[in-house]
């Protein structure tokens, strides 16, 4: 789904448009001199059906130079291992979730709460993946000519990111799990789940 010449809706499941895995979270891409960031990039269950809505697009999967996570949980960063596998894409995670996502540590990325509540497959592993680029509040992501800016909004989970990208005509904010459809912010029965650090 186009929602701007620079930013489409490339894939999310059941509590989205269903466009790829039951299981994922929304994943964008942001698009620029031919240059493709992904922002965040599901459980990596259905890579096919992302890869084909980016082609429904005309974006060529194999310009992804980015893989960009707002949090470390599976339906966001699940797949960054099978990403960066198929496309070479650097990664980019908030400093404070990197460790987790490197470690494939689903007890801190609530991978195993999630797959008991039955979000996730029974068989469903997050595979351990390199973080390229840890990122702290300010820091910024170039994608051409276009730059996206990482703000710390840590309640929904340790280490969570949301992204503001400004293009010349308008803003886009990547809020993750931080915001919900309506402005709702979710309380998870999780140890890191703080909503007064929101």
């Amino acid at each position: 789904m186009r929602l701007h010449d620079n930013v489409h809706l490339v894939g999310g499941g059941n509590l989205g448009f269903g466009i790829s895995h039951p299981s994922d979270g929304h994943m964008y891409a942001v698009v620029s001199d031919g240059e493709i960031a992904l922002v965040d990039v599901g459980t990596g269950l259905d890579t096919a059906a992302v890869r084909e809505q980016l082609r429904s697009h005309g974006l060529d999967p194999a310009n992804i130079r980015h893989l960009v996570v707002t949090h470390y949980h599976g339906d966001h960063a699940g797949g960054l291992a099978t990403w960066r596998a198929l496309t070479a894409g650097r990664t980019y995670a908030g400093e404070d979730g990197a460790d987790a996502i490197e470690a494939g540590d689903e007890q801190t990325t609530g991978l195993a709460f999630g797959r008991a509540a039955g979000i996730y497959p029974t068989d469903y592993r997050q595979e351990p993946c390199p973080v390229d680029v840890r990122l702290a509040d300010g820091s910024a992501i170039n994608v051409g000519r276009l730059q996206i800016v990482a703000v710390s909004t840590p309640e929904h989970c340790r280490g969570h990111m949301s992204y503001l990208l400004a293009t010349p005509d308008r803003a886009f904010l990547f809020s993750g799990d931080a915001v919900f459809w309506g402005g709702t912010v979710a309380l998870q029965n999780m140890p890191d789940c703080s909503v007064p650090d929101s």
